[in-house]
């Protein structure tokens, strides 16, 4: 598994959780997945659970995948009704 790179907005490590328990039917449930720290962060203003992210290639390669944002001039963006 590749490695977890850190939040982009706080800079903080997402914590690895794996919890067992059963579930409502009686069978045994593994989450496996990684959790953002509460802080003052964006990401930890999710409600319920906070961010998570599975511990699955997939879903590692986008959390690692950053995209640069377009840069707009302000002409460009009050032609956009200033929504970026």
């Amino acid at each position: 598994m590749s490695e977890l790179k850190n939040c982009p907005f706080c800079g903080l490590s997402l914590e690895h959780i794996v919890s067992h328990y059963k579930n409502r039917n009686g069978n045994e449930v593994t989450e496996d997945y990684f959790q953002h720290p509460l802080n003052d962060c964006i990401l930890s203003t999710i409600p319920s659970e906070g961010f998570r992210i599975g511990n699955c290639g997939k879903d590692i390669i986008d959390w690692n995948t950053r995209t640069v944002l377009p840069r707009f001039t302000e002409a460009e963006r009050e032609a956009m009704g200033n929504v970026i």
